[in-house]
């Protein structure tokens, strides 16, 4: 019983499906179980899923293989393509290495120097001719279809150092396998996976009975948020599905993503169908995040808001300038003279006109 049976057999995954997105440069590479995702892929990109010849094996059936358009093979035979995440480059038998050594000095007769292995550059990959053109291999599906997988030429170049030659030296990616004439199969590994988002599936098998498994292919997206997405709670892109549905085990020193207020909002996003757009920090609140997306409006708001605080406290500072100066109309009180018509017609005793008299005189003194 090998792994991925053991994994169904107790409860872990629901299907025998391996996706597999690699990045060698950093290490960022994942490998996922029992499922795969779409956001390993390309954006709006799509996978293309191939038949194998067999349920025994993942080996493809290739229809043709060129070289900046010249044919590698052309004597009708059958050739299989046999994924390897474990290997680097392509590795073809000795008749098609052959011809495909003939066809890269016949481009370039005064650059490249092959022996019965390898092809090589006779400078560093910098300065070697990048106009040989893609290597392309078109793959026939057992229901018809041909889908054609392009490998550019920039990464079928590899620095001679990497293969203990000295720095002006740069090998093609391709070399002979080793395994003999009667070997019909080409061998790819990380130059292939370095490109396309690859899913192995023997559910057809498995669980339809079929007579043929299948991998399915599309272009890698350049970034890795398959990880982040269901993890990763200081990634923007974190999108985590519910708790129930993980089988995983926090190891420390990391933190139990389920139990950061990060994971519940995201996760109720999950559950609306909305997708982060990749602007905003899991922690970022609502509000916070719609003043983010609209940072036109919340500047053209404030800057009113501003305009308005300026206007009333200019205002208030001009109407306070014009009280000083007109106090009259501003009293709160009236003053009437004794001698006034309407101060004469008041009723009024003696005794209080008297008062009166007394206090103007006091003021006056």
């Amino acid at each position: 019983m090998n792994f991925l049976y053991m994994l169904k057999d107790q409860g872990l995954v629901d299907h025998l499906i391996v996706s597999l997105w690699v990045d060698s440069s950093d290490g960022n590479s994942l490998i996922k179980f029992g499922s795969w995702d779409k956001h390993g892929l390309k954006s709006g990109s799509e996978l293309t899923v191939i038949r194998t010849t067999t349920q025994f094996s993942y080996d493809l059936r290739i229809e043709s293989a060129t070289l900046s358009g010249k044919s590698i093979f052309n004597d009708g035979k059958a050739r299989l393509l046999n994924i390897d995440p474990q290997l680097p480059y392509l590795y073809l038998p000795s008749g098609d290495f052959n011809t495909y050594a003939s066809a890269l000095k016949e481009k370039f007769p005064d650059q490249v120097v092959c022996d019965d292995n390898s092809c090589k550059f006779e400078n560093n990959c910098d300065q070697a001719k990048e106009d040989w053109g893609d290597f392309t291999l078109t793959l026939k599906d057992s229901q018809g279809s041909s889908p054609a997988f392009p490998i550019h030429e920039k990464q079928m170049l590899v620095p001679g150092p990497i293969l203990g030659d000295t720095e002006v030296t740069c090998y093609a990616a391709v070399f002979k396998n080793g395994n003999g004439a009667i070997d019909s199969t080409w061998y790819i590994g990380e130059i292939w996976l370095k490109n396309y988002y690859t899913v192995f599936d023997q559910s057809p098998f498995d669980e339809l009975g079929q007579s043929y498994l299948q991998i399915g292919v599309g272009p890698k997206n350049p970034v890795n948020l398959i990880g982040d997405i269901h993890y990763n709670t200081d990634s923007n892109y974190y999108w985590p599905e519910a708790e129930s549905l993980d089988d995983s085990v926090t190891i420390p020193p990391h933190k139990n993503p389920y139990s950061t207020s990060a994971y519940t909002r995201r996760h109720k996003m999950r559950e609306e169908g909305k997708f982060p757009n990749g602007k905003h920090s899991p922690n970022t609140g609502p509000w916070l995040a719609w003043m983010e997306d609209n940072k036109m409006l919340v500047f053209i708001g404030g800057a009113s808001l501003i305009f308005f605080i300026i206007t009333c406290v200019t205002c208030c500072c001009c109407m306070k300038k014009k009280r000083r100066i007109d106090s009259y109309m501003y009293k709160t009180y009236s003053m009437m003279r004794n001698d006034s018509p309407l101060k004469k017609d008041l009723n009024t005793t003696g005794d209080e006109e008297k008062l009166d008299d007394e206090d103007d005189n006091k003021g006056i003194q």
